[in-house]
């Protein structure tokens, strides 16, 4: 915690602090809108750009001159950070069951290009290596995480 508030006094004083997080704010809506593109409807913007001023914040708090690195540079590095962390603490599934979802998703449409429609768990089963159980118990998870997005 020291270096932490011996970084943050290496600013002149408060006016400059202020210029500084006042400068970047463009910076912090910028990389909200980017990340919120890739998301569902249901996630608000402004949740994201408060966590990114959250993240903002931090980045002045933590900044160290010392290390020759630009602060806008530092900056979107804790922001983008920030943001993804507090989407991962509002995301009641874990990382694997997403990313197991996503494959079913991805096998799904590549079935669907190939054969012009969806056969039953067979063609999934093979196109994952995955068993029937395996297709069926991560098939109602990823159609429990689509639901999720509508409440």
């Amino acid at each position: 915690m020291e270096l932490s508030a011996e970084a943050y006094t290496a600013w002149q004083d408060e006016a400059q602090r202020e210029r500084l997080l006042m400068d970047q704010l463009p910076q912090v809506r910028y990389i909200a809108r980017r990340i919120h593109e890739h998301l569902p409807r249901h996630v608000p913007f402004e949740d994201l750009v408060h966590a990114g001023v959250v993240g903002l914040i931090d980045a002045l708090h933590k900044y160290d001159q010392k290390k020759q690195v630009q602060f806008a540079s530092y900056a979107k590095f804790r922001i983008r950070g920030a943001i993804l962390d507090s989407l991962r603490e509002m995301d009641w599934s874990p990382r694997d069951l997403r990313r197991k979802a996503r494959l079913l998703e991805e096998a799904h449409h590549k079935l669907r290009s190939e054969l012009g429609r969806i056969r039953p768990n067979r063609n999934w089963q093979r196109s994952l290596a995955w068993t029937c159980v395996a297709c069926s118990c991560y098939s109602a998870k990823s159609t429990a995480l689509r639901w999720e997005a509508f409440g």
